[in-house]
């Protein structure tokens, strides 16, 4: 197992350093440029954040992530239907890398609460989100998405108290 760090908050250079990461991530295609102990940056494609990047402006890297939380308001806010051209268009740019699934906001069958406790999207879980996504590229493109790793956030929130989080990290599994 490898450490790796993803965040982009003030800290950010000094908590990959103080945890001997050797990967991190800030939910861009840029990397941080104070980032100095060789750690690799794993760019993520952020898009409907930002306009999707040109192939040159990707910085080599072993891996590629997707965006980050699709069916949380509050960060992607994509259905999986808007997203099919836009991974279609990672897995013909950079699929000679590892990819990482588009992350999954995930609280059990509840969805995330969004920041500063504004609702979240109710329609669809991270998990359900992920299924549909599979569903429909499968159909578009006459095979599923490409995934060396399925990301998920797991959150744990005084409003999930009974989660049961083998369960959820068993239905996560399934998905593979």
């Amino acid at each position: 197992m490898q450490r790796g760090v993803a965040s982009g908050g003030n800290g950010f250079p000094e908590c990959v350093h103080l945890t001997n990461s050797v990967w991190y991530k800030n939910f861009t295609h840029t990397p941080t440029g104070s980032i100095t102990n060789g750690a690799e940056f794993v760019p993520e494609i952020a898009y409907p954040r930002e306009a999707m990047p040109a192939v040159g402006d990707v910085p080599a890297s072993t891996w590629l992530s997707g965006c980050n939380e699709p069916n949380i308001v509050a960060q992607s806010n994509i259905t999986p239907a808007d997203y099919l051209s836009t991974w279609h268009t990672i897995e013909s740019n950079w699929g000679g890398r590892r990819l990482l699934s588009p992350g999954m906001g995930y609280a059990g069958n509840l969805d995330c609460p969004a920041y500063g406790g504004l609702p979240a999207r109710t329609d669809i879980s991270g998990e359900q989100w992920l299924r549909d996504f599979v569903t429909l590229y499968t159909a578009a493109y006459g095979s599923g998405p490409t995934f060396t790793v399925l990301n998920f956030h797991l959150y744990t929130y005084p409003e999930t108290p009974t989660v049961d989080w083998q369960a959820a990290t068993q239905a996560i599994v399934a998905l593979a």
